[in-house]
């Protein structure tokens, strides 16, 4: 009923299969694959309407087969899983680099909207790097061409080996969703390849775009004040109430950052798979010019919504359960939801939470307040420490209530396929955690294209793989403050302390 309502139609599936060529070794093969896919496709469309466009799914070499399909009016969008983009597994003629050649102009120029996933270091025969396609951001009238490592995927966050990759359930039904998203985009000719991207985002992104909120009324007796500096703190949310923090005064001219987390419940269109009737959102609400001379500012009637700046599922293992579950994977069902948003430092008034959890209680919990710490630095680190011995990075808690989230970012220690460095929680009281709202979860981003997710647990190390760059394969451009570790911890526990090593 979803999809008959909003017009989306049943996606017909075809497959191409080889036979298991090695066309990876051999480029007059490979030609062979594509004239053969590309007759295929025709054939197809010509027992369908007139103007009928494909969507084409293309597995490890299959995916160098779709990008070779390229420019075609007939392919409306590309998905390769576990392709090696930038780097041939071998070089055993002339012909497999004139195809690669082709396919990297094709990668560059071409309007068709491409997203590549990559399983990362569980597929032992793609390379990380060779997997990245450069990204962009889309501005009017631009191309779309994503990375998305499964380990960020929303839902998944974990590696997928290689033949893994076609039949993981939780990849397997974001790709068909998102297949039958897309073949229901029918905007105006020059905005549906952007329509087409909003809906990989969507379904094979780490994050999305949120959704146009409406305003919030606000009513005498609907909503309630907190004290400045307070957190926000809700377990098992019921009803409907509007709940105003004040905005703290900012540390330096930056902005500051507010910070919730909503576990059984949805923030704009993300939530967990199987999320109950809680329903957040989060508003700017900024008293009328003619009330900010006075000393005590006077709550408006209107509130503004929000926008975020970081709105995504993270995931939030179970305790005393590996993460994620061996030849299981992660559970949808079990995230919880991380809205970002800043602030400018000359801002006064509120921040309004409204809560919509209808008249039963969901089990779920609302934690909220502005973040206040700054991103630890550690200069003085370098690989050649880390070679001779061990370095305690310790990690001070700000406030009484515990912290919303610590960035961690060590400059100098290089990134490469060829290192991998293992990190140590050290929990000042390891027992402290166990009874945390939301227990100590570790962001590692290597490159902004790929994230990965570990629980921190006393004693019990994560290993963290680099692969911004590797031998033979061109290095992508990205932010220089991103060079070197850039780690982040979200938890939130009145007695939970940091780690400390």
């Amino acid at each position: 009923s979803e999809f008959n309502g909003r017009g989306i139609k049943p996606v017909d599936f075809y497959a191409v299969d080889f036979n298991e060529d090695f066309s990876a070794f051999h480029g007059p093969t490979l030609d062979s694959q594509i004239a053969y896919t590309a007759a295929a496709i025709r054939y197809i469309l010509s027992r369908y309407p007139p103007n009928t466009q494909i969507i084409v799914m293309g597995h490890s070499v299959g995916g160098i087969v779709g990008t070779a399909l390229l420019p075609s009016p007939d392919i409306s969008a590309l998905i390769t899983m576990s392709t090696p983009h930038m780097l041939p597994p071998v070089r055993f003629d002339s012909r497999i680099e004139e195809i690669y050649a082709r396919n990297s102009r094709i990668l560059r120029e071409d309007e068709t909207p491409i997203l590549s996933l990559c399983g990362g270091a569980t597929d032992t025969l793609v390379l990380s790097e060779s997997c990245v396609i450069r990204d962009s951001d889309q501005p009017s009238g631009g191309l779309y061409r994503r990375t998305v490592f499964t380990s960020a995927l929303q839902g998944t966050w974990t590696g997928v080996g290689h033949l893994e990759m076609v039949w993981c359930h939780q990849v397997r039904w974001r790709v068909a969703r998102a297949a039958l998203e897309l073949g229901g985009a029918v905007s105006a000719r020059d905005a549906v390849a952007a329509q087409r991207g909003r809906v990989l985002d969507r379904w094979l992104g780490d994050g999305v775009p949120v959704s146009d909120e409406e305003n919030v009324e606000l009513r005498h007796g609907t909503y309630e004040t907190l004290p400045q500096g307070m957190h926000l703190v809700l377990k098992n949310p019921h009803g409907k109430r509007t709940y105003l923090l004040p905005l703290v005064r900012a540390d330096g001219e930056g902005p500051r950052t507010f910070v919730l987390y909503v576990s059984r419940g949805a923030i704009s269109s993300i939530a967990p798979h199987h999320a109950p009737d809680l329903q957040v959102s989060i508003q700017l609400c900024v008293p009328s010019p003619a009330r900010t001379d006075g000393a005590e500012l006077s709550v408006p009637t209107m509130c503004t919504p929000l926008r975020p700046n970081v709105l995504k599922l993270l995931p939030s293992p179970l305790p005393g359960r590996p993460f994620p579950v061996p030849n299981e994977g992660s559970d949808e069902s079990e995230g919880v939801v991380l809205f970002e948003g800043e602030i400018s430092s000359d801002v006064r008034g509120w921040i309004g939470v409204s809560i919509n959890a209808g008249g039963q209680e969901g089990g779920g919990w609302v934690v909220g307040g502005f973040d206040r710490r700054e991103i630890v630095k550690r200069d003085v680190v370098s690989l050649s420490d880390l070679i001779l011995g061990t370095v305690h990075i310790p990690l001070t808690t700000a406030g009484g209530e515990g912290g919303l989230r610590t960035h961690v970012h060590i400059p100098r220690v290089p990134l490469n396929a060829l290192l991998v460095y293992k990190l140590v929680p050290d929990f000042t009281d390891s027992s402290s955690c166990a009874d945390a709202i939301f227990p100590p979860l570790l962001m590692h981003v290597s490159q902004p294209s790929e994230v990965h997710y570990y629980p921190l647990r006393h004693d019990d190390p994560v290993w963290l793989h680099s692969h911004s760059t590797a031998p033979y394969v061109t290095s992508l451009e990205f932010n220089p403050e991103h060079h070197g570790l850039n780690l982040t911890i979200y938890s939130y526990g009145y007695d939970c302390a940091d780690p400390v090593g």
